[in-house]
């Protein structure tokens, strides 16, 4: 797979801005907060 770096320099910077909100009330199925926010770390 070739991916320039570019792309993956956007990616990283998109990541890196990402603002986390808490999950919605009554949301039955949602990701928890934390583990979006070590998914996005790695």
């Amino acid at each position: 797979m070739d991916i320039p770096q570019s792309c993956l320099d956007d990616l990283a910077d998109r990541l890196a801005r990402t603002r986390f909100t808490r999950p919605l009330p009554g949301q039955g199925h949602s990701v928890p907060t934390d583990h979006l926010r070590k998914l996005v770390e790695y």
